[in-house]
């Protein structure tokens, strides 16, 4: 099954890139621990949105490669 190119609201490893660039400005040791964890909550959510698409067959085996490989780059990012 096709997956229309508007579902990206519910998959976008974007906005954890987001969530690390304003950590990346925190005003404190506090509120940048604060915001990363943030970005890793949503990377995890949007790393299980991913397999519900493919599990549901939403999405077919390429775009799940794909989100697959970005959403683990931003988490190999949040933890360096």
């Amino acid at each position: 099954m096709s997956c229309p190119n508007n579902y990206y609201g519910v998959v976008q490893p974007l906005g954890q890139w987001l969530m690390v660039r304003e950590a990346e400005h925190a005003q404190s040791k506090a509120d940048f621990i604060s915001k990363m964890s943030v970005g890793l909550k949503e990377i995890n959510e949007s790393i299980y949105w991913i397999n519900l698409l493919y599990d549901t067959d939403y999405i077919e085996i390429d775009d799940y490669g794909s989100h697959n490989v970005d959403a683990d780059e931003v988490l190999k990012n949040l933890f360096q």
